[in-house]
């Protein structure tokens, strides 16, 4: 039923128990209201009305010193937070006297319930989701031939409605509209409120929408405002324009019981270019696809697709399915395969986007699938293939010579170069995988920049490190050319042992010195991998 309060007047009897009149902190900001517009609250102001007087419980008393009598009146506020984006309330005359509760706060049962929006809204999820079919009436005839539509979004707090236009029914209109949820509550009834978008539609008193539904199953029931109040709603069936919805098959349901694989929906996953972010629901039903938005402090993720498991088969290390996947707020049919290369690194393949569940993995339509590797984000750095380290040195130089670099264990064959640009590769990740080995890493000391995956091929003394383009795919690329390098034994004694870090330092504040000039600490170094690559350019 529609909120009316049934009380004659508010008030309390006795003392007024006022406290110090102030309103919550969660209440503080801007707000929109149909007839004031824009609202403030501070702290001690309800503005444009006035200051805060004094308030007891629901009940707060606004006292406005810039009447045309030039005394000052007193108002009387009860206000109910319906949710963090929603305040509703009822209001007396701004009348001259004590400004006490009890001689403000008589305020009609049948008065007006004024509806507050905070902005910006933070959205909340819908409380329904998915694809439907509906019929509407729009203070006209049920508009049943031919059916509206809703399209389930990406993002759960969005729905768009198509309607469709009736011919033989005046003021049907053929238009497209997103919803934008911002608020549920219930009250009696479940109550929703929602932002619209529309071409042609700005004004804030049409944009907003207030709701009462009622979900029966697969059929939702709902009932809208004519503005941004929640007035004129008598019941989920009655108002001013009603809506019938039925779900629509081809949205697969939550309780089917298809599921992702748990070892893709035991983390999140994060492409090797750091924009795009994987992450699964706690029931393995849906992936949402989370895009990277801005740079540094101000950036933040996005979703625009997601998959909905529609039918899956899982093997040891390999998944096949099917998916309803949702870009932005268009849905389609595709065909998805995952591959466990370890615990830390996923490939996902997906194919083209059809209209049926049916043809989705159709030889025609996995042909060309798209490929690409995802990073676990708990991973971190691991030793790095044939090394003893966790980090690869690489050197870019227009001029090198060969020279042979003795250590406790073994030889290393490098280049010494002028006018070099020295950079550590952190392992993040390796595997084998049809007789090759593979690592995924990324520059060292850098947050969140891209990692690559090169393939480490190894023959006799002989090591490659190579730039796989397919494991790469759509990341710009590290290394342009591969990096190569040989070891041979080491005859020379052994007696001291160093650190890492400070044979890095004496490796790089001497490598533009001859091979004669070496430094004794150079030479007893620990299980340090040096390699060498030369860059076309020193961009990546």
């Amino acid at each position: 039923m529609q909120q009316v309060n049934t009380q004659v007047s508010f008030y309390i009897s006795g003392c007024d128990h006022t406290t110090e009149c102030t309103f919550p902190s969660a209440w503080q900001g801007r707000w929109f209201q149909r007839v004031l517009g824009d609202v403030e609250i501070t702290r001690g102001a309800f503005l444009p009305n006035g200051m805060c007087h004094i308030h007891a419980g629901d009940k707060y008393v606004i006292v406005n010193n810039s009447t045309e009598s030039n005394r000052p009146c007193y108002q009387c506020l009860v206000i109910t937070s319906r949710h963090r984006n929603i305040l509703q309330y009822k209001e007396s005359f701004c009348q001259p006297g004590s400004g006490s509760i009890r001689d403000s706060c008589r305020i009609p049962g049948d008065a007006i319930l004024h509806t507050l929006v905070r902005e910006p809204s933070e959205p909340v999820d819908c409380p329904f989701q998915g694809a439907y079919t509906f019929r509407y009436q729009n203070n006209s005839l049920m508009c049943d031939n031919p059916r509206s539509q809703v399209s389930g979004c990406a993002k759960e707090s969005n729905l768009k409605f198509h309607f469709k236009r009736c011919p033989d029914i005046p003021g049907t209109l053929e238009q497209v509209v997103t919803l934008q949820c911002l608020a549920t509550w219930k009250s009696g009834d479940d109550y929703l409120y929602a932002k619209f978008s529309q071409h042609g539609v700005t004004s804030k008193r049409h944009i907003y929408r207030c709701f009462m539904y009622h979900i029966l199953g697969s059929t939702v029931y709902l009932a809208g405002s004519a503005d941004s109040t929640c007035m004129g709603i008598l019941s989920p069936t009655d108002g001013p324009i009603t809506m019938e919805l039925s779900k629509d098959a081809r949205w697969p349901m939550s309780n089917s019981g298809c599921r992702f694989p748990n070892w893709l929906t035991g983390s999140k996953w994060r492409n090797l270019a750091y924009t795009e972010l994987y992450e699964a629901d706690s029931s393995g039903y849906m992936v949402q696809i989370k895009h990277q938005r801005g740079h540094g402090l101000q950036s933040h993720y996005q979703t625009l697709q997601v998959l909905r498991c529609r039918t899956g088969n899982e093997e040891t290390s390999m998944y096949e399915g099917v998916s309803y996947t949702s870009h932005k707020c268009s849905s389609s049919y595709q065909c998805v395969r995952f591959f466990k290369r370890n615990d830390h690194v996923v490939e996902v393949n997906t194919g083209t986007l059809v209209a049926t569940s049916a043809e989705a993995c159709q030889t025609q339509n996995v042909q060309n699938m798209t490929r690409k590797t995802l990073l676990s984000v708990e991973a971190s750095s691991v030793i790095c293939p044939h090394t003893n380290e966790r980090t690869i040195q690489t050197v870019s130089s227009p001029a090198c010579t060969n020279s042979l670099q003795p250590n406790c264990k073994r030889d290393v064959m490098v280049k010494v170069c002028q006018n070099t640009i020295v950079k550590r590769l952190q392992c993040l990740s390796s595997w084998r995988q049809e007789g090759k080995t593979y690592v995924v890493a990324k520059q060292m000391g850098e947050h969140d920049v891209i990692a690559n995956c090169f393939t480490v091929d190894s023959g006799g003394d002989s090591i490659q490190l190579s730039v796989d383009r397919q494991c790469n795919m759509g990341t710009p690329l590290m290394l342009s050319q591969p990096v190569q390098y040989a070891y041979k034994q080491s005859t020379v004694p052994c007696n001291t042992r160093y650190s890492t870090t400070s044979t890095e330092k004496a490796y790089t504040k001497n490598l533009t010195s001859s091979v004669s000039r070496i430094s004794c600490q150079l030479r007893t170094i620990l299980f340090v991998l040096v390699t060498f690559f030369l860059f076309t350019s020193t961009q990546r």
